[in-house]
């Protein structure tokens, strides 16, 4: 028997019907194909709650429970009537249009990125004038047709229009210059941005055809520029292009037809050039470069940041301006300003004190070896430690930097024409300019290098900082790797050029104060064909330091490069049998050049920790960064490919800001350096240096010196004499310099003009008349000298001797002099006394017993001590 409801209480079927369809469709893409008793039972259990979707899937997921007494079918609870299902339904349905109205707002939004002010020309006469801030719509004329060559591609929106039309009757009245068309077109066309158009400066009469007006054109961008890249090939592919370029291939020019285009290339490289142009005409410039020219202002010393466009010049040089702005530009980090300047080596392990500058570099050194616990550890003191904000920003470090190739961008001030200004929560995005893509999140890439560049200038402690770093961790605590080589996990790898190679090992005992700390020298006799045994297989008197120099490392790469296996690998012979914990190459500079074989042999060694030591990481070309960059191993730029696609190609083709911007963003997180003329936080410089003296010596030349000078000196003379006359003097300026760099010269010592070709037949007879009476004055022959010599032996008396000039006794080693008569005197007293008697013409005679001397025939003492008195 059933039970009749009345036509109040039962809904319609046709209405049940369509909310039961509603949820059907909602949920069957969710939980798959279910059953129809499962659909219903849902259906009737949660359509009427506000989150249905969601509890509907989760008990399906969950398994769906059935009491018996429950009949899961579409008729509703009796206690409803017929007008509040229909409610219930309609309200259901204006919720579910709102939300997707919301998603969808979410979805397509614009931002003000910046306004142009553009000088329009009228197409049509205007009877009325145009009034300030009247509103103008934007419209884009479209062409009929787009060809399928390569080269409409290239250079679409050429011959585009964009037109200007009154509101609200929507009538034509003039249109954009070429320029601003060529910018605004393609983005128009790809529908990623918006313009809107004003009357900045009001019009007194009517417009004729081929007048001026101005506008300011307000440009936002779209949420289509924000758009991921795979959106655009998934369009190309379903011929849902968002351009007039749809289901077209094009080819690269010259290639005749071998390499073909997809649209979806298309686009993005259109997207890519023309957000390109039309960030350089709103003059916008990334947060990072708006700080190094802020910072630049600030120098004491004037330097300028390069300009926009620089003067032409050699494609593979850098000028002094761009070094400037390489080196300040990763001075600039708030994660340098976090990290401490009270960073301590173990007073156990290091004898000496370092610097404020030094202890901050210490502690960006242990950062970059992602020792944190360490750094807060040795940056305790008496009276401060490191605060948790500062510690939690140093960690961040290890969560990735930005892409190098993406810029941060701060969105502009949207000012309204009201003096209104629009607030929005995100105050920047990010853009890679490269190939055009977009985000408003900060893209991360995520970095396990541990090392970097200590680039300080020349002075500033590099070695001592290394040492430091090396003492405060001098070994691995982490478990030692499975690999094909032994590892040295308590060893330093110190690689030097052969000049430095005593002073790194007394450095080293300098700073050392750990007795089991020990520095081994691996050069010349001490070359070992296994290190593994010394490095590897001991617990006591292990190295922390090994030294080498680069020719050793080549000459042993030189020799193993002939003994190959058939994977590629070295044998495992000297410094290639083990895998060394550190690694530091000082004056890295040695190995800008990748090509040569001391580049090749150290990017083979085997390392977990890398540092370069070096004041002048570029010497000629943003090139000679690669070769430390591949020792560094910092992945994708350790590929020359990628390194030559987005640096050494742009820089070529003068993209010098583009290119150094890149280079720096590279660099930024592993390098740092100082210079002696910055300054600390406190403003203090980093260096005392004392003021600098200037001492000026007057020194008298000798008589061959003043014989060089003087017949250099009057050729000169005669050279500019004679050029005065000839009326050609300024054609021999070139001369002039000549003979200024002749004087100079001899100023230093004649021996540097001796065999100059300009000393010619007059030289040669001036020369031998100066000789000539020298010769007179010295010891025809060296027997006759020592028979002198010997002579006096029984005459010098060093404790007795006294010079009868000054009185000075005893007379002092080295300026003990005895004449051939057995007087001693002091060397200077007796040569002034000599060129007195020739200034006044006299032969020079002994001051005591008046015999003839000469300062040819002089006899002087030896500074050293010696077993039996020796003169000569």
């Amino acid at each position: 028997m059933s039970q009749n409801t009345g036509p109040d209480r039962t809904p319609p079927r046709s209405l049940l019907q369509m909310g039961f369809d509603l949820f059907k469709s909602q949920i069957q893409p969710i939980i798959g194909n279910a059953s129809l008793r499962d659909f219903r039972h849902l259906y009737s259990k949660y359509f009427n709650r506000p989150d249905y979707i969601k509890l509907a899937s989760n008990e399906y997921f969950n398994g769906i429970e059935y009491d018996a007494s429950q009949d899961a079918s579409l008729t509703p609870t009796p206690e409803k009537s017929n007008e509040q299902h229909a409610r219930e339904l309609v309200d259901r349905m204006r919720s579910l249009h709102e939300a997707d109205k919301r998603e969808q707002d979410a979805r397509i939004w614009k931002r003000y990125i910046g306004t142009l002010d553009v000088e329009a020309w009228a197409t049509r006469p205007y009877m009325r004038p145009l009034s300030y801030q009247q509103p103008l719509e934007v419209r884009r004329l479209k062409p009929n047709k787009i060809k399928k060559l390569l080269i409409v591609a290239a250079k679409f929106g050429d011959s585009a229009v964009i037109r200007l039309y009154t509101q609200p009757d929507a009538r034509e009245i003039g249109r954009l210059p070429e320029d601003v068309t060529r910018i605004l077109s393609p983005l128009m066309d790809l529908n990623l941005a918006n313009f809107e158009a004003f009357v900045i400066m009001e019009t007194r009469g009517r417009l004729s055809i081929g007048d001026s007006f101005y506008v300011q054109i307000r440009c936002y961008l779209n949420n289509n520029t924000f758009a991921e890249h795979a959106r655009y090939d998934g369009l190309a592919a379903s011929g849902d292009c968002p351009s007039p370029l749809k289901k077209r291939r094009t080819a690269t020019p010259g290639s005749f037809n071998a390499l073909l285009e997809t649209e979806g290339e298309t686009v993005l490289r259109l997207k890519q050039k023309s957000i390109s142009r039309l960030f350089e005409k709103l003059h916008l410039t990334h947060a990072n470069l708006l700080n190094v020219e802020a910072a630049s202002a600030e120098e004491p010393d004037g330097s300028q940041t390069s300009t926009p466009n620089p003067e032409p010049q050699a494609s593979d040089d850098l000028n002094l301006d761009q070094l400037k702005e390489f080196y300040l530009s990763n001075q600039q980090s708030d994660y340098l300003e976090n990290l401490p300047e009270t960073t301590t080596p173990p007073p156990a392990n290091f004898a000496l004190l370092l610097r404020p500058y030094q202890k901050h570099g210490l502690a960006w050194m242990l950062s970059r070896e992602k020792e944190m616990d360490l750094i807060q550890e040795l940056s305790r003191t008496d009276t401060e430690t490191l605060s948790t904000q500062k510690m939690q920003t140093i960690r961040q470090q290890d969560d990735g930097v930005m892409n190098p190739l993406w810029n941060e961008f701060l969105w502009p001030q949207d000012h309204q024409l009201d003096g209104a200004i629009v607030q929005h929560q995100e105050k920047c995005f990010y853009a890679n300019l490269y190939n055009g893509e977009f985000s408003t999140h900060k893209p991360v890439v995520h970095n396990f290098l541990k090392g970097g560049i200590l680039a300080d200038e020349m002075g500033l402690g590099k070695t001592i900082l290394t040492l430091a770093l090396i003492h405060s961790v001098p070994y691995d605590s982490e478990r030692a790797p499975v690999g094909l080589r032994h590892y040295a996990s308590k060893s330093t790898l110190i690689i030097v050029p052969m000049s430095l190679l005593s002073q790194w090992k007394a450095e080293f005992e300098r700073t050392n104060s750990n007795s089991n700390h020990r520095c081994f020298v691996y050069y010349g006799d001490l070359v070992q064909a296994d290190l593994s045994f010394m490095l590897c297989n001991r617990s006591e008197n292990i190295p922390i330091v090994v030294i080498t120099t680069y020719g050793t490392v080549q000459n042993e790469w030189a020799r193993l490069n002939k003994l190959r296996d058939s994977t590629g690998r070295l044998p495992n012979i000297g410094l290639f049998s083990v895998e060394f914990f550190r690694i530091v190459l000082d004056e890295g500079h040695t190995i800008r050049n990748r090509t040569t074989k001391t580049a090749k042999s150290v990017h083979e060694l085997e390392l977990r920790r890398k540092w370069i030591l070096t004041g002048t990481p570029v010497v000629n070309r943003l090139d000679d960064i690669f070769s430390l960059v591949k020792f560094l191993r910092l992945d994708p730029w350790s590929n020359f490919s990628y390194w030559k696609t987005f640096v050494t190609l742009p820089f070529e083709q003068k993209k010098f800001n583009q290119t150094l911007d890149v280079v720096k963003s590279i660099l930024q997180p592993i390098f740092l350096r100082r210079t002696k003329n910055m300054k600390q936080k406190d403003g203090t410089p980093l260096v005392y240096l004392p003021e600098k003296e200037v001492v000026i010596e007057e020194l008298e030349f000798s008589e061959k010196e003043q014989l060089f000078y003087d017949f250099f000196k009057s050729k000169a003379y005669q050279s500019f004499t004679e050029g005065m006359k000839t009326g050609d003097l300024l054609k021999k300026y070139t001369q002039i310099l000549t003979h200024i760099l002749r004087l100079r010269q001899v100023c230093c010592h004649p021996d540097l003009i001796a065999s100059s070709s300009e000393l010619d037949e007059t030289w040669e007879e001036e020369l031998a008349g100066y000789e000539q009476p020298i010769a007179r004055e010295k010891f025809a022959l060296e027997t006759a000298m020592k028979q002198v010599m010997y002579g006096l032996y029984k005459t010098v008396q060093i404790e007795d001797s006294e010079c009868s000039i000054c009185t000075l006794a005893p007379i002092a080693v080295g300026e003990l002099t005895v004449t051939e008569c057995g007087h001693q005197y002091c060397f200077h007293c007796l040569m002034d006394h000599i060129k007195y008697q020739k200034n006044e013409g006299m032969e020079p005679l002994c001051p005591q017993c008046r015999h003839a001397i000469s300062k040819y025939r002089l006899f002087k003492v030896l500074r050293r001590d010696v077993s039996k008195k020796e003169v000569r």
